[in-house]
């Protein structure tokens, strides 16, 4: 389980406990004080992966081209990659994502929580979600956050997903403000393939709707033969 922009990989603790009695979730973590390229995220990925049976591997958000750029490698055991909330390149346009360098850790802190949370987690989540999401995000220096968000702005994974062997399984939030439809639609042309799952919830599916998440998560597995 790749995480998203945060990388602690705190945030999938509301999709555990709702995951199927035969996945054994294995969550990677991304080094906290290193502004790591998604080339240099790569290995990291690459060696937490099981050395042996099957698996798959679900890539959030950010973690999309990781959770690609790993697939491409075919790894021996993999069986299918789920594609959460995430893109094969820049989900803004491109005038915004000429913008990348200016991208610092300051613009992130001068960001207000509230609206972080409106936008990630929508109108109703609770308090504790709430809480959740400003523990991780305050687990990350906002110089770290803001590169991996410069990683995202200029990412492009395209050829990599055209090589992508196993099935691919994309869960996408209906109400999404960051990842636009149109990156779903890239990701098709690219791989016809592909299956698409949306979901009612903002752009964190997996923490505002893990019921319904986990209940596709079931099924894609069932389908690969993960059980």
């Amino acid at each position: 389980m790749l995480p998203g922009l945060d990388g602690t990989g705190r945030l999938f603790a509301p999709l555990v406990p709702h995951l199927s009695p035969h996945l054994e979730p294995l969550v990677v973590s991304y080094p906290a004080q290193e502004a790591l390229s998604y080339r240099e995220l790569l290995p990291v990925v690459l060696n937490a992966l099981p050395t042996s049976g099957q698996f798959i591997v679900l890539a959030e958000s950010f973690s999309g081209p990781l959770g690609i750029l790993a697939a491409a490698q075919h790894p021996q055991g993999l069986l299918g990659l789920v594609l959460v909330a995430s893109f094969v390149r820049s989900p803004v346009p491109r005038a915004l994502s000429l913008l990348a360098p200016l991208v610092r850790g300051w613009l992130l802190s001068a960001s207000p929580l509230a609206l972080q949370h409106r936008v990630l987690l929508g109108h109703s989540a609770s308090d504790s979600l709430q809480a959740q999401l400003r523990e991780a995000v305050a687990a990350v220096p906002s110089s770290i956050l803001a590169a991996r968000v410069r990683n995202v702005l200029t990412v492009n994974v395209m050829a990599e997903l055209a090589v992508v062997k196993v099935p691919v399984l994309y869960l996408a939030a209906s109400n999404d403000a960051l990842v636009r439809p149109k990156s779903l639609r890239l990701i098709q042309s690219i791989a016809p393939q592909v299956q698409a799952v949306t979901i009612a919830s903002p752009h964190l599916l997996l923490q505002t709707a893990p019921r319904k998440a986990a209940t596709a998560l079931s099924s894609f597995a069932a389908f690969v033969g993960a059980f």
